[in-house]
């Protein structure tokens, strides 16, 4: 679908600038970005920038996800075509 196109895109994005962990920040669509291989982490993991400006009122979970190069992400968009 296209929230796996889009993430796969910002991925590939990701690993070209040299980033070797992406973050999300969610209250609701946790368990979309666990099948996708995010894990929850704390607010302490986040890049200094992003934690100085977290809403603690919000009180969104943190996931990771780290990036294994753009093979890994050819294989997951792999998978994810097959299981739809």
């Amino acid at each position: 679908g296209r929230g796996e196109a889009m993430l796969g895109y910002l991925e590939r994005v990701a690993i070209l600038n040299g980033i070797s962990s992406i973050f999300v920040l969610s209250t609701r669509t946790m368990e979309w970005f666990v099948e996708r291989g995010f894990e929850q982490c704390s607010v302490d993991d986040l890049p200094d920038a992003r934690r100085d400006i977290y809403d603690w009122k919000r009180k969104s979970k943190v996931y990771r996800k780290k990036l294994d190069g753009t093979r890994a992400v050819d294989a997951e968009e792999l998978f994810w075509d097959i299981a739809t």
